[in-house]
């Protein structure tokens, strides 16, 4: 019976190493559960805060597209569908008038290909003086059409005329098809 007595105590306490053990493992595995669910949760915040960045981004282009269709319909009528030279001459024209400034020369440059519009060179000879190239440079900042102007070079007045003589390069714009 003593044999008996030692044999049980021995699978009772194999029993509960045994049992131990298995709760070890469980406790283990739940702790690795644990660490997983976590490193999920810190993923799927980081990729909320991202779709809440890129919702925010959305938001503010929504708020802003009417402005931007604003633009867009202005910057078309700054570039009209054909170059138009025909308008832009009569335009210059009634420009140099305005301002009180004689227009001696138009000259068209070759064009030259940009993405989505089509850029022409102008070389312009006006005669005036130095307030009424200023009126004309407000005429063209103020111009419904696309103008830059590249460069203004001014020559010094003749004996026989008290003005200017005004060498500008520009370029007009117009929508490429």
């Amino acid at each position: 019976m003593a044999g008996k007595k030692k044999q049980n105590s021995t699978l009772l306490i194999l029993f509960f190493v045994v049992i131990f053990v298995v709760g070890l493992m469980l406790i283990l595995m739940q702790f690795n559960s644990l660490n997983e669910g976590k490193a999920r949760l810190a993923e799927e915040e980081q990729l909320l805060a991202l779709a809440q960045t890129r919702l925010q981004s959305m938001i503010q282009l929504k708020e802003q597209s009417d402005e931007m269709e604003e633009k867009l319909e202005l910057l078309t009528q700054l570039l009209p569908g054909s170059p138009a030279e025909d308008d832009l001459i009569v335009d210059l024209q009634s420009g140099a008038d305005l301002s009180d400034m004689g227009l001696f020369q138009i000259r068209f440059g070759e064009r030259v290909s940009k993405e989505g519009y089509q850029e022409m060179p102008l070389n312009l000879v006006f005669e005036g003086s130095y307030h009424e190239i200023l009126h004309l440079l407000d005429y063209l900042n103020a111009y419904e059409r696309a103008i830059r102007v590249d460069e203004l070079r001014l020559d010094p007045p003749r004996a026989e005329s008290a003005k200017m003589s005004v060498n500008l390069r520009a370029s007009a714009f117009y929508a490429a098809k």
